[in-house]
């Protein structure tokens, strides 16, 4: 089942934060292209052509996509006192 956006209510900075995780998990068969990044779009119920407006320098902007993502999830993951208590975070978060 796909889940439908409004894609006027998404900004392309949205879009690009919506579509990495699911054209990362596609480049695995179909390589950071634009199969991976149409697929991806398709499988979230966005428009492909609006997929290829947010990443218009292509494979790179989707690898900077998907690596911003898996960085905001560290940091999400990682900001509660139990890790802050390790004293790990101390200029990091």
């Amino acid at each position: 089942m796909t889940h439908q956006l409004d894609i006027e209510d998404m900004t392309l900075e949205d879009m690009r934060a919506a579509l990495a995780p699911h054209i990362a998990a596609n480049a695995v068969f179909d390589g950071w292209g634009d199969m991976a990044r149409d697929d991806a779009a398709r499988a979230i119920g966005l428009n492909p052509d609006h997929a290829r407006l947010a990443f218009p320098e292509g494979k790179v902007q989707m690898i900077d996509a998907w690596i911003d993502q898996i960085d905001q999830q560290m940091i999400a993951t990682c900001d509660n006192d139990q890790f802050r208590a390790l004293g790990m975070t101390t200029g990091v978060i």
